[in-house]
């Protein structure tokens, strides 16, 4: 009885990691797809480009063809999703997720003494300004109440589309010169893309570097953290985490 109770809980652990994982590794290819298709998809489909890739030059780009309500909403949902699914590895993975991130940075150590005095303190700042993987998780591993991270995640967010709406509007000129170009030189200017992009990728895995380098490295530490003990929330169960109120947070999230 006690193995087939270990069994199960290792599967649901598993389970439950690629709940998390699983759609980062597919947001990150999402990302190479369409920074490689961006020249075509910048003209004919805007709103699927910033659903593959939101990030800052692809959202000015697009901002002048779609309707102001559409750019907020499609590129506040897309570039949400995963930053609370990294906030919830770095909460309850946190030895694996640190471990990670101390191997991505230079001098480990300065990082870790970083972490330790300074990241509870001003952290909110820098997930309020940039909400990345290692922000993200970095927000989980040092156990940010979750009400304050969703909270500076989200307000963060739509300041930084407020802001990208603005500027494009600010140089709508340039931008609509590139947009007539790629126009005029779809095909090359795609295939050039396509070309940078899997350069970028074929180098970046040569020096193990680089987001799809990074996550998978993120998962094989997550990996070996089940396969030496099932990993559990340092604070109560998932459930709890999930879906309790309790009395530091008032707020499930």
């Amino acid at each position: 009885m006690p193995v087939r109770t270990n069994t199960l809980h290792a599967v649901s652990s598993r389970l439950r990691l690629w709940l998390l994982l699983g759609p980062v590794i597919v947001g990150t290819i999402a990302g190479y797809v369409g920074a490689a298709l961006h020249p075509t998809l910048a003209v004919e489909n805007p709103v699927l480009l910033i659903i593959l890739n939101p990030r800052n030059y692809h959202l000015a780009l697009v901002a002048g063809q779609i309707a102001f309500s559409t750019f907020v909403v499609v590129a506040f949902l897309r570039l949400i999703t995963l930053d609370p699914l990294l906030y919830l590895i770095g909460r309850w993975y946190g030895p694996a997720g640190r471990r990670w991130i101390e191997r991505q940075v230079e001098g480990s150590g300065r990082m870790v003494a970083f972490v330790d005095r300074w990241f509870p303190k001003i952290g909110w700042l820098f997930v309020f300004i940039a909400p990345n993987l290692i922000i993200s998780l970095l927000a989980g591993v040092t156990r940010m109440r979750p009400i304050v991270f969703a909270t500076l995640n989200v307000t963060g967010t739509i300041t930084r589309i407020l802001l990208v709406w603005w500027l494009a509007e600010r140089f709508e000129g340039p931008l609509d010169s590139v947009l007539d170009f790629f126009n005029r030189y779809q095909r090359p200017a795609t295939f050039v893309a396509i070309g940078l992009v899997v350069l970028q990728v074929v180098l970046s895995t040569r020096k193990g570097s680089g987001e799809l380098s990074d996550v998978r490295e993120l998962e094989q530490e997550l990996e070996e953290e089940l396969d030496g003990a099932a990993p559990r929330p340092a604070e109560g169960t998932a459930d709890e985490e999930m879906g309790a109120t309790d009395d530091r947070t008032g707020d499930p999230r």
